[in-house]
């Protein structure tokens, strides 16, 4: 008996003396390479808003510092040239944006979250002319129709001269612009919240952490193990259903315009079916005309031809549900952001004005490209409040960090914080202060190597232009209609631990013009 205990606490022993050694050496891999890190998980980014946070932690660590999560590492990378390359030059090492489960949705297969690297390339290369400016200039016109709506349900606010949370209408805007563009279906969601559509594109961009969505982000492995999945399943299921169903009226729509025309029918009569069974311009269609085979699930290259076969349904699904999580908030945050500055610097709102008031042509794709205190005003603001908090690439090997000397280990996350990265004062001098002739002019800082609020790279963000040309639409409409009147006292609370960098309301008041 008295062996048995011996033995029993000599193992307990080396047990407790093994963790203790693995989690030293794991808890202090960043600090054995000089580089600056806490000794012990810190999870204060879901205690207050992410930006915040990482903020904080930069002007106490630097540019460069580690933080560890529960089996894993990250490396805070605020560096904005060696940031450059690691999406450039060293993109074969860090391919992949996330090292989170993602559950088994369509959501898995979307360009925002995919882990694939081939799948990756080839459905970019298939989604990517969805976004050519030709394609953006069919979608003007629908964008412009849901900005004047945007504009005529804020009448009653205008006329009782009361607060009112804005954010309700740029959601209801970002919503309506998204399921027009993105399933070809007409929204008022401002009074349709009720919709299906509504309902279940909310429930998957819900901002408040679930117990799955927690459990799949901080222990990937035991998220995968209890079959977890970070977004609501009924609701990915729901946008499964609705891609699926648009899309074989797509292809009965495509095959009867084949139909029409290799028939003896009149020039006239043709022109009349074609017409009515046009394809809308959304993104749905857009993919379904990259396909090959209509009936094609395939998935894969074609080894010989080094040809895409197209994409698949599920594909497709992945692709819309991945247009709405990357481009309903970002989108929306982003006007409410562009409303804050112009409601804090009254002087470049009556300068908005003026260049839109005097603006002869149509607000038309061109045109709205073309009106430089309106993109001024723009790109400043995704300056000062970029709509995501963070850049991330994940990489499944070992590696080093380009001659910085930094060992990477395998299953590391690198983030970078454009937030930080903008405020960085040799790069932008006075950081804080809102300056849009920052991108005015021939000397327009656009192009820095630190400007990134679109991402870095080749995983950088393919619906750029589509975002800028409804927030420019958004903004002449609203600018040409109301004044934002001024309030000193206004400021803005946001979520916390979100990785988008959204405000929870916006309560302002603005007059008719």
């Amino acid at each position: 008996m008295f062996f048995h205990s011996i033995i029993l606490t000599i193992a307990t022993a080396i047990i407790v003396i093994s963790a203790i050694y693995k989690y030293y050496r794991c808890h202090t891999f960043w600090q054995r390479q000089g580089i600056k890190a806490r000794y012990v998980p810190d999870f204060g980014w879901m205690r207050e808003p992410m930006h915040e946070f990482f903020y904080r932690e930069a002007k106490k660590f630097g540019n460069i510092f580690g933080i560890y999560g529960i089996g894993n590492s990250f490396l805070i990378m605020n560096d904005p040239k060696i940031a450059r390359e690691i999406s450039t030059k060293e993109f074969h090492k860090f391919p992949i944006r996330w090292g989170n489960y993602f559950g088994k949705t369509s959501v898995i297969l979307s360009l925002v979250f995919i882990q694939d690297y081939d799948a990756w390339k080839r459905i970019r290369a298939i989604a990517a002319p969805a976004f050519t400016s030709a394609k953006l200039k069919a979608m003007i016109t629908p964008i412009n129709n849901i900005s004047n709506n945007f504009v005529n349900n804020l009448k009653k606010h205008a006329e009782n001269g009361e607060m009112f949370d804005m954010k309700i209408y740029t959601n209801a805007l970002a919503m309506d612009v998204i399921a027009s563009c993105g399933f070809g279906i007409e929204l008022n969601s401002i009074n349709e919240y009720n919709h299906p559509l509504v309902k279940h594109a909310l429930r998957i961009m819900n901002v408040d952490f679930t117990f799955s969505m927690i459990i799949c982000m901080v222990f990937p492995s035991l998220g995968r193990f209890l079959d977890f999945d970070p977004v609501d399943r009924k609701s990915a299921k729901f946008f499964d259903d609705l891609t699926f169903k648009i899309i074989e009226d797509r292809l009965k729509r495509k095959n009867q315009r084949k139909n029409y025309k290799s028939k003896n029918f009149s020039i006239i009569l043709i022109l009349i079916k074609v017409i009515f069974l046009s394809e809308k311009k959304d993104l749905i269609g857009l993919l379904v005309e990259q396909t090959v085979n209509d009936n094609s699930e395939s998935n894969e290259i074609d080894k010989k031809e080094q040809k895409l076969k197209g994409i698949s349904r599920k594909e497709i699904a992945g692709q819309v549900i991945g247009f709405f999580l990357a481009g309903y908030d970002t989108t929306n945050v982003a006007l409410c952001h562009i409303i804050y500055y112009l409601i804090k610097h009254p002087e470049w709102q009556d300068k908005l004005y003026e260049e839109l008031s005097t603006h002869d042509s149509s607000l038309d794709y061109e045109s709205l490209r073309n009106l430089p205190i309106l993109n001024g005003v723009i790109y400043e603001t995704l300056r000062l409040k970029p709509p995501v908090n963070y850049i991330p690439r994940f990489t499944n090997k070992d590696t080093t960090l380009l001659n910085t000397g930094i060992k990477i280990p395998a299953k590391t996350t690198i983030l970078s914080h454009p937030y930080i990265i903008h405020r960085m004062p040799e790069y932008f001098p006075d950081p804080e202060s809102f300056q849009p002739e920052r991108f005015m002019g021939e000397k327009s800082m656009e192009s820095s190597i630190a400007y990134m609020p679109f991402g870095l790279g080749n995983r950088f963000c393919v619906g750029m232009r589509f975002a800028l040309i409804e927030l420019r639409a958004a903004v002449a409409h609203l600018i040409l209609n109301y004044r934002l009147l001024p309030d000193p006292n206004l400021k803005l609370d946001y979520y916390k631990g979100h990785f988008i960098l959204s405000p929870k309301q916006l309560m302002i008041r603005i007059a008719k013009r």
